[in-house]
């Protein structure tokens, strides 16, 4: 499956639109407004460039407590280990699917102009599913740590919500209380307990709608599935679907 965009540069754009609303009024918009932003405007431009890049896709269903889920795409497609480094830690040769080392640029790299096109492969996506047709927001999966400046899968999120105009608030799912990094959590009881009470929402402004969560990677599925649960226990959510950028190969 074949999901296309135009190759725009995000981040320089932002810097831009910041550059001028400082000279010009003294306000710089704060970094998820300005992508969001930005993004409309690009929904304009986008009918208007035939300079295009192809993003390869090949979505997986993936089962939870949620009604419709899909992954986008694998993460990595193979990795072998290629030695160590100077201070012993292991070094691993890894070769990636493109939305995967899109991903990977914007987390690990801070790569800004990788927001937009992984947002356009999700929403273009998104609208080619007749089961998420009447989702009334997109939520991001609450940060695990929230002592970044960049919260990756918040702006990404943003980046979906103004491509398909739908509400993608950062302030309704919340996280009520720190948790280890799952990936260090062994077996799913333990994984369970860890992330037992850990979200919550904040009203009911998506009571009895069908929603669509969002979140970066598909491992285990305990992270999304505690959400899920958050959302249709205490928001009195209709319907809850996930889609999820990219899957590990292995799902433990």
């Amino acid at each position: 499956m074949s999901i296309t965009f135009p190759a725009f540069d995000l981040f320089s754009q932002i810097k831009t639109l910041n550059c001028f609303l400082i000279f010009a009024f003294d306000d710089p918009l704060d970094e998820t407004l300005a992508i969001r932003l930005y993004l409309s405007l690009v929904i304009y431009f986008d009918r208007m460039t035939s300079d295009r890049k192809i993003m390869n896709i090949d979505p997986k269903m993936i089962i939870g407590n949620w009604t419709h889920g899909w992954a986008l795409d694998q993460h990595t497609l193979r990795s072998t280990a290629g030695g160590s480094d100077s201070s012993m830690h292991p070094e691993f040769d890894t070769e990636r699917t493109v939305l995967g080392d899109s991903l990977y640029k914007l987390k690990y790299r801070a790569d800004m102009a990788q927001v937009e096109p992984i947002a356009r492969t999700v929403s273009d996506f998104i609208r080619g599913r007749s089961e998420l047709s009447d989702i009334k927001a997109v939520l991001a999966v609450p940060p695990s740590d929230t002592r970044r400046s960049f919260q990756p899968v918040q702006a990404l999120a943003a980046g979906i919500g103004a491509l398909l105009r739908l509400p993608a608030p950062d302030d309704y799912l919340l996280k009520t209380r720190a948790t280890l990094p799952l990936k260090s959590v062994t077996g799913k009881h333990s994984r369970r307990l860890e992330l037992d009470g850990a979200f919550a929402v904040a009203d009911q402004r998506f009571a009895d709608t069908h929603v669509l969560l969002f979140d970066d990677l598909f491992r285990s599925g305990e992270t999304l599935k505690a959400v899920t649960a958050a959302l249709l226990f205490q928001g009195n959510a209709a319907m809850v679907s996930v889609v999820t950028a990219t899957s590990t190969r292995s799902h433990r």
